[in-house]
């Protein structure tokens, strides 16, 4: 509606020229020109603008990764082409160990370089197909579909938590955090969306408290 009125305001300028004060033709085309990059430029402005928050709408800002409204729109497709095609959807929450001392011992800062690391080594641990997303604070979500073999989703998730335990170096100091992670596999553990990731939290909770792995950061 906007680019409606301002083009009709364009129109409008370009075209009521008063006849008894008509400027040259050469002033007058000098004038329209500047009107219409001023024009386009605004336009490309608009389009920039619309671009980025349709972007964070479905990214998060720190890490770059999807966020939990895109992953509820993949997870429904996923399941969707898994109910066509007959096979499974896994999905594994990730959720990092004493993160929350990190931030307090070290700073905010220290906290988000972090999560930058950790979003970069889960992207470079999954395949082409699977996609990471942060669900939120200190968890991410890795969805894989078209699942072929049950025991795939655990071995990727034992490559995810050696991933992740390897030391980050980060403003010249190395820091190592461990993670736990639960696994739900449709149809199996759920039939929808919220039933998937409700058993996964279940089980990442339950192997948080099980976990006997060291999750303070480590200075060497």
């Amino acid at each position: 509606m906007l680019l409606l009125k301002t083009d009709k305001m364009i129109i409008n300028r370009l075209t009521s020229i008063d006849s008894n004060n008509a400027k040259p033709a050469s002033e007058t085309t000098g004038v329209m020109l500047k009107t219409i990059r001023t024009l386009k430029h605004k336009v490309t402005a608009l389009e920039n603008k619309l671009s980025k928050a349709q972007h964070l709408a479905h990214h998060d800002e720190l890490t770059g990764l999807a966020n939990r409204s895109l992953l509820r729109d993949r997870l429904n497709q996923a399941i969707k082409h898994a109910i066509r095609h007959q096979n499974l959807v896994a999905v594994l929450l990730l959720d990092l160990n004493d993160f929350k001392r990190i931030n307090d011992t070290f700073g905010h800062h220290i906290g988000d370089a972090l999560l930058i690391n950790v979003a970069s080594r889960l992207n470079s641990c999954i395949r082409d197909a699977d996609s990471v997303y942060r669900y939120g604070g200190d968890e991410f979500v890795v969805l894989v579909p078209d699942v072929e073999n049950v025991s795939g989703p655990f071995e990727l998730k034992s490559k995810l938590l050696a991933c992740i335990a390897k030391p980050y170096n980060i403003s010249e100091q190395a820091f190592s955090i461990s993670a736990s992670i639960g696994v739900a596999i449709y149809p199996k553990h759920g039939a929808d969306q919220h039933a998937l990731i409700k058993y996964a939290d279940s089980k990442m909770y339950t192997a948080k408290q099980v976990s006997q792995e060291k999750s303070l950061p480590l200075l060497r």
